[in-house]
């Protein structure tokens, strides 16, 4: 169940919990040993995309500790503070980001040794759960205070979908200013529909799968049967951040016009990242 965050000391408290508990996690003898031996990774996330499901994933790995910094951002220029923090990721961590595909970015981790994974998932759902999201559960958020103000979840969803000037990015634009990562060479897509198995509305087969993929990838070696019950334990509404989790929510939320104003602004979003060239 989702952590409400109605001041700056709820999430101070969140956060420090959370380093808390990764601390003690990267003093097991597998996380230690990582230190040596581990991958280097970014956990790359479209903001709402799942981030704790691919964390929760990641913490059931051997020789991967999370590096319990606050996660990345850099919506405008990307300052040279958070570029040395990606290109310091220590060997055995993975450092928790919502990166849009910035030129020198891009340019700096091709030339690293750093695996990136990129958290996407279906743009209609990330505008429901990050209305959701400001609304109910951070109400820290700068935009909080608007959204609350409008006269109905039809209207915030509305504002979520088409944006507003100076205050949120239509959702449309914040996938394109991630569609660069999609071919880059150091990274993995990991779609929130197929990570998030059945307890989610998903697959098992697929999230299996997508575990394994990602095993390959960070070139861990991970007992076959042991595969399943990570895969068993990525679902959790204790999540901090939890709404529900599930695949297409916004089927069941979005009216006609919602519909209409998200295609006419991100058909070409929903073909790009792969969720329907019809928008269905």
């Amino acid at each position: 169940m989702a952590t409400i965050q109605n001041t700056g000391f709820d999430k101070l408290h969140r956060h420090v919990r959370k380093k808390i508990l990764v601390t003690f996690h990267g003093l097991a003898p597998s996380q230690l040993l990582g230190r040596f031996v581990g991958p280097k990774v970014l956990l790359n996330s479209i903001p709402k995309a799942g981030t704790h499901l691919l964390e929760r994933a990641l913490d059931q790995f051997p020789l991967i500790r999370n590096a319990g910094q606050k996660t990345l951002m850099a919506p405008q220029e990307l300052e040279n503070h958070i570029l040395q923090k990606i290109l310091s990721i220590k060997k055995g961590q993975f450092l928790n980001a919502h990166l849009q595909a910035h030129p020198l970015l891009l340019q700096k981790l091709s030339e690293s040794d750093i695996k990136i994974l990129l958290m996407i998932r279906d743009p209609r759902d990330v505008a429901l759960s990050r209305v959701k999201y400001v609304v109910n559960i951070d109400r820290t958020h700068k935009t909080t205070h608007y959204l609350a103000g409008l006269k109905d979840d039809n209207e915030r969803l509305e504002a979520s979908i088409r944006g507003i000037p100076g205050i949120l990015l239509p959702v449309h634009e914040i996938f394109e200013r991630f569609a660069p990562w999609l071919e880059h060479p150091n990274v993995i897509i990991c779609r929130f529909e197929d990570l998030v198995g059945e307890s989610g509305g998903g697959n098992k087969n697929r999230q299996i799968q997508l575990v394994k993929k990602l095993i390959l990838f960070l070139e861990l070696e991970v007992e076959e049967k042991k595969i399943e019950l990570i895969a068993d334990k990525i679902f959790s509404p204790k999540s901090s951040t939890f709404n529900k989790g599930a695949i297409g929510g916004w089927k069941n939320i979005f009216n006609t016009n919602h519909k209409k104003m998200f295609l006419d602004t991100g058909r070409e979003i929903l073909e790009l990242y792969g969720y329907g060239a019809n928008g269905e």
